[in-house]
């Protein structure tokens, strides 16, 4: 028992659960309370401002999250490959800061393109920047496995964001309002993990890497492509749907749809730690004896929680709905319980390609390669809100199949 305990992942696990449960808590009050002051209209907006944020942050992120695997595998000298790739990364922000403006001249283009409003498509690249360098720091901060430090930064971001829908809430502002305290929240993040990794002090000169490759050898390199294909890939399922469904539908049924969606992926929200956990224990030397079976055991638990769901789903719908939205959504009501489905199947999904990248399985791309597939039907075949979840599940349970037969053909190869 102590052995168990005194395990840096079983007390990472334990600080990402508590975290994540509060973090989750702060983003559901944030969507419930966005529902209930703006109404489905607003509602859209919102959703469809996170969707596109998801996606474009894909090719900033790649980086992050190869490092996390380097971490995993530098041993004793991580914060010396750390701080290594923290001045690499700096150089580079100095070297290009005038790119950064160009960015924003973007944003007059963006709202007939994507029906956003113009406030929206400003936080909107003001994210995507200023979360190139969040997500940087806030990967060497789960490298280097400062569980403690990430759970903080979490809490810390999700509680200014859910500052702003407060004062909306109490009639102190607007929607704009609200995009003040996403980039209070993104803004303070990076602030805050900066000074913990210069707090961190190397004991040794030895280092097993230098990060000085060129940016297009770095971004060229095989593992980089893959990983960064793979998460766009993976992250196109349900975020690209939402897209479509606002630029397609009225703001209303695009505000109804996003609120199907996060009934959907509060499983998603839920595991939260384990998808943050999964790449960092399967990237590890030290865990490959047991990563096989702690999948294995996952996927296990995850069938149980889908059916949990979808009982929980099925019999307290107008229930879970007034409390969570308000009366304006009821009519999502039917469709409720097929949010379970596709969210079992959704988690699966990402915890099932989170193992595959940290083992640089060529089967990470399966999301990739098949995301043409999925963006075709939901643009001939989605022309109503049904057909769209019908999409969702299907594509997502062609994902999982394909996941979990590579997955169990790899331990049959291991056996023999």
């Amino acid at each position: 028992m102590k052995k168990i305990t005194s395990n840096i992942f079983v007390r990472g696990g334990v600080l990402l659960t508590v975290s994540s449960v509060v973090v989750n808590v702060s983003n559901y009050l944030f969507y419930v309370l966005t529902a209930k002051t703006i109404g489905p209209r607003g509602y859209g907006e919102i959703v469809t401002l996170f969707s596109y944020l998801t996606i474009l942050s894909i090719p900033f992120s790649t980086i992050p999250s190869l490092l996390i695997r380097r971490l995993g595998y530098a041993g004793g000298v991580r914060l010396s490959v750390a701080k290594s790739f923290e001045s690499w990364f700096l150089e580079r922000l100095a070297r290009w800061w005038f790119i950064i403006p160009l960015f924003f001249l973007v944003t007059f283009i963006i709202p007939p393109i994507t029906n956003l409003r113009l406030s929206t498509s400003i936080i909107l690249i003001f994210a995507v920047v200023v979360g190139v360098v969040a997500s940087v720091y806030f990967s060497l901060l789960q490298g280097l496995r400062l569980f403690k430090e990430s759970s903080i930064l979490s809490v810390l971001t999700a509680f200014l964001k859910l500052s702003g829908v407060i004062l909306v809430f109490f009639g102190l502002g607007s929607l704009n309002t609200i995009y003040v305290g996403i980039g209070i929240s993104i803004s303070i993040g990076v602030l805050y993990s900066y000074m913990v990794i210069k707090s961190l002090k190397v004991t040794s000169e030895k280092t097993t890497y230098t990060f000085k490759k060129g940016a297009l050898s770095l971004i060229t390199n095989r593992a980089t492509l893959l990983t960064s294909a793979s998460l766009l890939g993976i992250t196109l399922i349900g975020n690209a749907d939402i897209t479509i469904v606002k630029r397609v539908f009225s703001d209303t049924q695009a505000g109804m749809y996003g609120a199907w969606s996060l009934f959907a992926k509060t499983i998603f929200y839920v595991l939260g730690p384990v998808n943050t956990l999964a790449l960092i224990y399967f990237s590890a030397q030290e865990t490959q004896r047991n990563q096989k079976k702690v999948m294995a055991l996952t996927l296990i638990v995850l069938l149980i929680i889908g059916i949990g769901a979808l009982f929980a789903y099925s019999t307290f719908t107008n229930h879970m709905i007034g409390i969570v939205l308000s009366k304006n959504f009821l009519d999502i009501a039917p469709v409720i319980p097929s949010a379970a489905i596709f969210g079992i199947l959704y988690a699966g999904v990402n915890i099932m390609n989170t193992y595959f990248v940290a083992k640089k399985d060529n089967a990470q791309l399966v999301g990739f390669l098949t995301a043409p597939i999925y963006i075709g039907c939901l643009l001939l075949f989605g022309k109503t809100m049904g057909q769209v979840i019908l999409i969702n599940i299907f594509y997502a349970s062609l994902l999982m199949g394909i996941f979990i037969f590579v997955f169990i053909r790899s331990n049959i190869k291991s056996y023999k």
